[in-house]
């Protein structure tokens, strides 16, 4: 039940149209250029749609390339402003994430082989254009991270604790640090220690994530940003937008707002 935590943040600087494609567990953006800083919660894939290379610097390393997997829960800087590109963002409640945010190697950002995906450069374009449905783009997302996955070494099996955890926080994500603990029988600082080491991002990213799900869900449904707040769990208005512009990159009015960017959400009308 999961969506765009960490939507793609091209509405500052996208040149031209693109579309927006919102779906259980993550997001496929396609369009002209994208750029933004941010701290993204979403495993993140991106990949040129022409060959052209783009830039992309994590960790204070700037890297050139058609193609990477970021780490989620890292401060990254895109500048693709003006190559096409598709963005595949992973929440953190998708099954394969893990295999993403918990890999050994000391990197954060890995060059993918941009051949990997050429068979999928069709439905690439159609997403572009806005032909799909947020159900083929859902199949196309879940395909190349299947691919991306292969390349990755396979997360351990999660505790049961944690899996607890984290169902109170799907059920409820403003359920406190305290009762959490509480619940699996470990103090706050052991279940920090180890919902960390299991899931790659920490506990307190987690609940951040499935509150930014809750309101990427209502995109396109012509909620206002207070409605939008309350309803996933915010303080407020303020609260949510001062979240979202971190985890994002852009203000959310800039979203939910903007005519430039089509959105296809698998929750509501588009």
């Amino acid at each position: 039940m999961s969506t765009l935590l960490n939507l793609s943040s091209c509405l500052l600087t996208l040149s031209k149209d693109g579309w927006l494609y919102i779906f259980s567990h993550g997001f496929l953006f396609a369009g002209d250029g994208l750029a933004y800083e941010s701290m993204r919660l979403t495993a993140s894939i991106l990949l040129s749609l022409t060959g052209e290379p783009f830039e992309i610097e994590v960790a204070g390393g700037r890297q050139s390339g058609q193609a990477f997997l970021v780490r989620p829960g890292v401060w990254r800087c895109l500048d693709a402003a003006h190559t096409p590109i598709v963005s595949i963002g992973l929440c953190p409640t998708h099954e394969v994430f893990r295999a993403f945010s918990t890999n050994p190697e000391p990197v954060d950002a890995w060059p993918l082989p941009r051949a990997l995906f050429a068979d999928c450069d069709e439905r690439f374009h159609a997403a572009r254009a806005g032909l799909l449905t947020p159900g083929e783009a859902s199949a196309t997302a879940s395909l190349v991270m299947e691919r991306t996955r292969c390349t990755r070494v396979e997360a351990p099996a999660l505790d049961p604790r944690i899996e607890r955890v984290r169902e109170l926080l799907d059920e409820a994500p403003n359920t406190s640090m305290k009762r959490l603990a509480d619940e699996v029988d470990l103090s706050y600082h052991r279940l920090s220690h180890l919902f960390s080491q299991q899931m790659g991002i920490t506990l307190r990213m987690y609940a951040i994530s499935r509150k930014l799900d809750l309101a990427a869900m209502m995109a396109g449904q012509g909620l206002n940003l207070t409605q939008i707040a309350v309803s996933s769990g915010f303080a407020d208005s303020a609260h949510f937008s001062r979240t979202w512009m971190r985890s994002i990159g852009s203000p959310p009015s800039q979203m939910l707002s903007s005519q430039r960017v089509g959105i296809r959400s698998a929750y509501g009308p588009g």
